[in-house]
């Protein structure tokens, strides 16, 4: 940027942070009231399991719960619920890096709160949509949203739930003018939010504000001074149990304590950090989980450790490519809606012009039987033939332009998943397939032990990545799609897999099965289910043998036996990730799994399917 335009851009900001002080003068220590919840007590028992779930970043059991909820509502009557709603979608979407999702929820939302007249609610909007633009580095687009949230924001704040608070608006006006090096503004900002959110006794902003200024600190290269904001806000983080704050605290830490404390108190406090992280990854957002990798990549270079700096910038970048590719599927999932709504249209179109030209044709109809005797009777007849004729090959053409369009759509489906498989194998394959010759081709050269076993770890994890993206290519394969290449292809993989853990391996299965097609997401959802099932055989049962039954039953029932140690306790109060996953995917395909302790662990599938 030349300087002159870097110099009316830094002040333009500061006149935007200045009016922004200015007009909020008045509203310095106010906070949302609450007002009465939904009359709805279904509603309202919805929201707070929503809330609960936000609290502790579930997103998976937030994003359930809102499902539910916009299932029970009627949005076109129930707008304020849908506007809560949607709003909460957002902000989970936000923290799961779903950014496309999110804006459109927030776009959707903008509408809605224009509806009720609400300043606050709107105001919300505009927080959200600057938290957005924040956390993809667009500063200057942040804060214009960011100042038209403290535009719309009122001066006697009132909502029925959890809504953005100015503490929240300053804070994040502070983060932006400090990325773009304002640091004066940036201090006056988030110095006004820690004051606020005091005031409201809010912990988690509270926490929030002394990490940024201590970020803040770091900018000025004030090492001491940083280390001291980013104590208070692990302690404030700490007492509010809010998992995610204070991992960016730790990390803090060890960025200031870089440059005045020696290697071995870096490297505790590295420590600590990751086993926070690992303790409680469950409870922090991907976003904080990535930003993390990567300011741990430069503490380690900053106390010249190379191979953990290689290390967490690895982790890094699969995290953000883990983003990315939510991101990816997200935009392509809307690409494929706008198709689909493009040739409903189209159909739409052709279904007006053909009950247009009905239409004209009985008003001509009608003008020929007013003004005609014999002669007009004689002539009707033969139109009323031609009539007929050309209504029936208007309705044939009109049901081959239907079947074309609807043969359109599919073909356009097909491309989308088989362009994305295709980027997958080229673009990731290729990367994975270097990534493991050459750590193979270091691995034979490497003579010191402890990084023979790193070098090693990294080459077995390139293979594990190399095998779980064919297996995704393999269910986008809409060649794939019968269920006799479905069983096919899991029995080939217990067989493999099994073979090389030093496992017996007995297989019984149908030789004939129905001609039934299956999608993407189903055979994906039956192999992950029994991919999992074996894993937890081989690694926690101490089994030496497996049995798998393969059979047709009005579905697809399958059994597998262990001659393990069997469970250590019942299913029903059983809580492992694993057993959690499973009955999620059978869920979702409509079926039902048990667990059975016999000789072994016994677990029966049977996945309802009907032929074609």
């Amino acid at each position: 940027m030349p300087l002159k335009n870097l110099k009316y851009f830094s002040c333009l900001m500061f006149l935007l942070v200045f009016y922004s002080i200015c007009y909020a003068q008045q509203q310095f220590g106010s906070e949302v009231r609450k007002l009465d919840n939904f009359e709805d007590k279904k509603m309202d028992e919805y929201i707070h399991k929503i809330l609960l779930q936000m609290d502790v970043f579930r997103s998976d059991s937030s994003i359930i719960f809102i499902d539910q909820a916009l299932n029970y509502i009627e949005p076109t009557e129930q707008i304020e619920e849908y506007y809560y709603l949607l709003s909460y979608r957002a902000e989970v979407l936000y923290y799961d890096g779903l950014f496309n999702e999110a804006m459109q929820d927030l776009d959707k939302c903008s509408q809605l709160a224009s509806q009720l007249e609400d300043s606050l609610l709107m105001a919300n909007i505009f927080n959200l949509r600057g938290l957005l633009n924040e956390t993809i580095q667009n500063n200057k687009e942040a804060l214009v949203e960011l100042g038209n949230a403290l535009k719309y924001f009122p001066r006697h704040p009132s909502a029925r739930y959890p809504v953005t608070e100015l503490y929240h608006v300053y804070g994040n006006i502070g983060v932006n003018l400090l990325e773009i090096d304002l640091i004066d503004s940036a201090k006056i900002c988030l110095e006004k939010s820690l004051e606020l959110a005091k005031e409201a006794n809010a912990e988690r902003a509270i926490a929030v504000a002394y990490w940024s200024l201590g970020e803040l600190e770091l900018k000025k290269k004030n090492s001491e001074n940083a280390l001291v904001y980013f104590v208070l806000a692990e302690g404030v983080a700490t007492e509010a149990k809010d998992k995610d704050i204070e991992l960016d605290a730790l990390s803090g830490q060890c960025m200031a304590m870089s440059g005045i404390k020696s290697k071995k108190e870096i490297m505790e406090a590295m420590s600590k950090a990751d086993i926070h992280l690992e303790n409680y990854s469950v409870d922090i957002g991907l976003i904080t989980q990535r930003n993390f990798a990567k300011q741990s990549a430069l503490v380690w270079e900053l106390i010249e450790e190379p191979e953990m700096a290689i290390k967490k910038l690895n982790k890094w970048y699969t995290l953000d490519s883990l983003i990315q590719k939510k991101n990816t599927q997200s935009a392509l999932a809307t690409q494929a809606a706008l198709l689909r709504s493009d040739i409903a249209l189209d159909l739409e179109q052709i279904k007006y012009a053909q009950a247009a030209s009905d239409l004209e044709q009985a008003r001509i109809k009608q003008i020929l039987l007013l003004t005609s005797g014999l002669f007009a009777i004689l002539f009707l007849s033969t139109l009323l033939i031609t009539f007929r004729k050309r209504q029936k090959q208007k309705l044939l053409l009109s049901k081959l332009e239907m079947e074309r369009l609807t043969q359109e759509k599919t073909i356009a489906e097909f491309k989308i998943r088989e362009q994305l498989a295709m980027d997958m194998h080229d673009d990731l394959g290729a990367g994975l397939s270097a990534l493991k010759l050459q750590s193979e081709m270091v691995l034979r050269r490497e003579k010191h032990a402890l990084q023979k076993e790193q070098i090693g770890q990294i080459a077995k994890n390139a293979g594990e990545l190399m095998e779980s993206m064919r297996q995704i290519i393999w269910s986008l394969d809409a060649e794939q799609g019968s269920v006799e290449e479905l069983i096919d292809y899991i029995s080939n993989y217990a067989r493999i897999y099994l073979s090389e853990n030093d496992l017996g391996f007995h297989l019984q299965k149908d030789d004939q099965w129905p001609s039934c097609f299956l999608n993407s997401e189903q055979r994906r959802n039956i192999f992950l289910v029994i991919k999992e099932v074996l894993h937890n055989s081989v690694k926690h049962a101490n089994s030496s043998q497996i049995e798998m039954t393969l059979h047709w039953n009005n579905g697809i029932e399958i059994t597998i036996q262990d001659n393990g140690i069997g469970m250590k306790v019942e299913i029903s109060t059983y809580s492992g990730n694993g057993h959690k996953n499973i009955s999620k995917r059978i869920l979702k395909l409509g079926g039902s799994v048990k667990w059975v302790n016999i000789n072994g662990t016994l677990v029966i599938i049977n996945i309802p399917l009907s032929p074609n």
